[in-house]
């Protein structure tokens, strides 16, 4: 069942320039250093699924990966530290992009939108995780 809807944003620390420009930019003839997710990470099949088809024939093999993680909170702290860009998601950065310590290098262009869905096995669950999945699907929780 379809739990919501988010996106994936191009989330990169700004120069300390006056005009705070993306200090990693996407689109240029330079490399971005990015930091990816790990081949075990769902948001890293995400990413590797659609690079070339969304983003241009061989865009994945023209990015500089510079440090790989599973979980998307540790790349968010090392964009922040300017030590890459990330795709992130915008749950996890819309303070950071509102507050400018990111800035979207793709000032949009370069998201990926997320379509977040909750499963439910075949076999028996244990009753939390049923009383999980009928609050969801009752649209008690948000985004039901």
């Amino acid at each position: 069942m379809r739990v919501g809807m988010g996106a994936l944003v191009s989330a990169v620390q700004r120069c300390a320039d006056v005009h705070g420009a993306p200090l990693h930019a996407l689109g240029t003839a330079q490399a971005p250093s990015v930091l990816a997710y790990s081949e075990a990470s769902g948001l890293g099949r995400i990413m590797r699924a659609i690079q070339d088809s969304e983003f241009g024939k061989d865009f994945a093999s023209s990015l500089s990966v510079v440090f790989t993680a599973h979980h998307a909170a540790l790349l968010r702290t090392m964009a922040l530290e300017g030590r890459g860009l990330a795709w992130l998601p915008m749950s996890l950065v819309a303070d950071d992009l509102h507050s400018g310590a990111l800035a979207d290098a793709g000032k949009g262009a370069w998201r990926v939108p997320v379509e977040i869905r909750l499963y439910r096995q075949a076999a028996s669950m244990a009753p939390v995780a049923e009383a999980l999945r009928q609050l969801v699907s009752d649209g008690t929780l948000a985004g039901g």
